[in-house]
C-alpha cells in the first residue's frame, strides 16, 4: 500500500500549474486556475498573474489582456515579464493595443528591457504603415 501524501495547494503551485499550461498550450486550464485562487482564499501574485498572460498570448489575446487589467484592479503592478508576454499577445494585426501597453507601462513606472522593446517593435514591423510609432519607440529607449 502506497503511502497518502497530502499537498497544501499555494499560490506556489497555482503559479507552477500556470506555468505548466503556458509550456503545454493549455490556456483554457490557466483561466481556470488563475479564477479558481480566489474561492481557495489564495490570492494571485505578480507571477500567476505573467504565468496566466503568457500562457493566453497566443491563442486568447483578449483574455492575455484583461488579465493585465485585472492585475491593477487588484492593485498589482505589471512586471517586465507580464508586459513582455501581453507585447507578444498583441502581435498580428493588434499594434494600437501594444502602443497603448508601452504607455501604461510607462506609466506605471515599469522599466521596458529589450525583450518588451523588441516584442513592440516586431509587432509595429509587421503593419507597413506604423513606421513612426516605431520609430518614436526606438526613440524612449
Amino acid at each position: 500500500s502506497m503511502p497518502s501524501i497530502s499537498i497544501e495547494l499555494g499560490e506556489i503551485s497555482f503559479g507552477a500549474a500556470i506555468s505548466a499550461c503556458t509550456s503545454g498550450g493549455k490556456w483554457q486550464t490557466a483561466i481556470q486556475l488563475l479564477s479558481q485562487m480566489p474561492a481557495m482564499a489564495i490570492i494571485p501574485t505578480i507571477v500567476s498573474y505573467s504565468a496566466a498572460v503568457s500562457a493566453c498570448s497566443k491563442a486568447a489575446w483578449q483574455q492575455s489582456l484583461s488579465f493585465v487589467r485585472s492585475m491593477r484592479y487588484s492593485k498589482l503592478s505589471p512586471d517586465v515579464v507580464t508586459a513582455s508576454a501581453a507585447m507578444e499577445s498583441c502581435q498580428h494585426s493588434r499594434w494600437p493595443r501594444a502602443v497603448c501597453l508601452v504607455e501604461l507601462m510607462t506609466t506605471a513606472r515599469v522599466v521596458q528591457d529589450q525583450v518588451s522593446f523588441r516584442t513592440l517593435l516586431g509587432t509595429l514591423a509587421e503593419e507597413n504603415s506604423c513606421w513612426q510609432q516605431a520609430f518614436g519607440v526606438i526613440s524612449r529607449m
